[in-house]
């Protein structure tokens, strides 16, 4: 085994965790969440996490993975802002709309959905899944 199929198989295990983690944390938050209030949004909230265990599994070739991954980590993170905006206009304690995105990129599930994203793409940079 080589150093380069150690760190492959090391990788797999820690973006598989992180993985599944927002996933599972996407799902309660679908239970818990108001589906009323803008409902479209509140959708991708909920979807593009929960897609990303799947995807990560499932998708083989790791630079398509990676696309895939930061396909769903930017409307992620799009619709939270969206949704962290509106209620902080309606509570009013809004600071900026950088600080917003801010606060919403250091939530734990957008550091272990970026997190796994970068997983990707070191897979990706250190190229196919070695055999063997």
């Amino acid at each position: 085994m080589t150093i380069r199929s150690i760190a492959w198989i090391i990788l797999t295990v820690v973006g598989s965790i992180l993985s599944g983690g927002v996933s599972l944390h996407a799902i309660y938050a679908a239970m818990r969440l108001d589906w009323h209030q803008d409902t479209l949004i509140t959708f991708a909230y909920c979807l593009l996490p929960i897609l990303c265990f799947p995807v990560f599994l499932l998708v083989r070739h790791p630079r398509r993975r990676t696309v895939v991954l930061g396909l769903l980590i930017c409307g992620f993170l799009a619709a939270y802002f969206a949704l962290s905006r509106r209620t902080c206009a309606e509570l009013g304690y809004c600071g900026s709309a950088v600080s917003t995105v801010m606060l919403t990129i250091e939530t734990r599930t957008a550091l272990a959905f970026l997190a796994v994203a970068a997983i990707s793409l070191v897979q990706s940079a250190l190229g196919e899944r070695p055999t063997s």
